[in-house]
């Protein structure tokens, strides 16, 4: 699908029957109604981008997109969704060039989405210690600026929440790259 960034089509009745565009069949006693996708995309009640979680069948983590279909009277009918692959997200995050810095993405939860250290991605962002500091806040609020230590070093990190998603992209920056032309200019005033 689409290039390998779509993992899967799929349509969930409330009846639970369901449709998979990969042509997975599920077992006699997998109900549909009570998945975590069909929940709260019923629950959200507009198109709305769920929680990441890792498919058994691509053996990627994969985000599902709803929506919720009706009926003619306006009754709940079922969830139309498609997955797409997180890997498709984290790549355009990595791609990000930020010169001095990096970008990061969490989910609602701070779960660190994308993130150059790969080892800390699926991870809690409150419970890496360059974070845990600054990730309540970073949680708590729409958008703002931070300052931490990264790797022994004073950083600057500027996050925005992303709407209908309640995401958070942030963007790192060493604070002796942010100020290094103000040094300069001050250094150079203070020779003249």
């Amino acid at each position: 699908y689409n290039g390998g960034n779509i993992s899967d089509l799929y349509l969930g009745l409330e009846t639970n029957k369901m449709v998979d565009g990969s042509g997975w069949i599920p077992d006699a006693g997998y109900d549909l109604r009570v998945r975590p996708w069909y929940t709260s995309g019923k629950e959200a009640n507009k198109l709305s981008v769920n929680e990441p979680y890792f498919d058994l069948t691509s053996k990627k983590y994969s985000v599902p997109i709803t929506m919720p279909m009706k009926y003619e009277n306006g009754d709940f009918a079922g969830i139309l969704a498609e997955d797409i692959y997180l890997s498709t997200i984290t790549e355009y995050i990595d791609k990000i060039k930020t010169p001095g810095g990096f970008t990061l993405l969490l989910d609602k939860k701070g779960t660190i989405l994308a993130h150059p250290d790969t080892g800390i991605v699926n991870k809690l962002l409150g419970e890496q210690s360059a974070y845990s500091s600054v990730a309540p806040t970073m949680l708590a609020n729409d958008s703002g600026m931070v300052s931490y230590t990264y790797k022994g070093e004073p950083q600057l990190m500027y996050y925005q929440k992303l709407p209908e998603t309640g995401w958070t992209i942030a963007t790192s920056i060493s604070q002796k790259y942010a100020f290094a032309d103000y040094v300069t200019l001050r250094n150079n005033i203070a020779i003249i």
